[in-house]
């Protein structure tokens, strides 16, 4: 987080669900959001369409708030990181076998510094179940996708796969 990057998930063998839009060539990829709409410009960059563009303090709320509307959210760190782009957030969840206890996982979310992505306005993300959890992907996605779908009428969206 300190360090202007993610966290990235651990290493392969090691049984922890993890999601991170910094694995680019594994099955633990999922793609970054940004959040307002940008259309290529013809010139190899990008070019903001519907008016005015979105400040990052701006962006950082709405995230925060569309986070912390997510069952069984506890937000750990908000813009204390990066400029204030940094966000960190704990889930608790509800054990699933008698014996077994609550999980937590532990989601990361950083906005690119502004002028610092290509697309502009990017939003990369990171989703790791703590040490001793199941590794079960499944929820990490579906609550990411919770969030996004919860910001997407304020502009956010999935970039889908970046062609590198």
């Amino acid at each position: 987080g300190g360090s202007g990057k993610l966290n990235s998930c651990p290493p392969q063998g090691i049984k922890r669900a993890c999601i991170s839009t910094s694995k680019f060539d594994t099955d633990l990829y999922v793609p970054p959001w940004t959040y307002q709409s940008a259309k290529p410009d013809g010139q190899g960059g990008y070019a903001m369409t519907g008016g005015d563009s979105k400040s990052v303090e701006q962006a950082f709320s709405e995230l925060v708030n569309a986070v912390a509307a997510q069952p069984g959210a506890n937000i750990v760190e908000k813009g204390t990181k990066a400029d204030g782009r940094y966000l960190r957030a704990e889930f608790v969840v509800p054990k699933s076998l008698p014996f077994g206890s609550d999980e937590i996982d532990d989601v990361e979310f950083l906005i690119a510094a502004p002028g610092q992505s290509d697309p502009p306005s990017l939003v990369d993300y990171h989703s790791v179940t703590r040490a001793g959890g199941t590794a079960d992907n499944k929820r990490h996605r579906e609550r990411i996708k919770a969030i996004r779908t919860d910001l997407q009428d304020k502009g956010w969206k999935s970039v889908g796969r970046l062609l590198l």
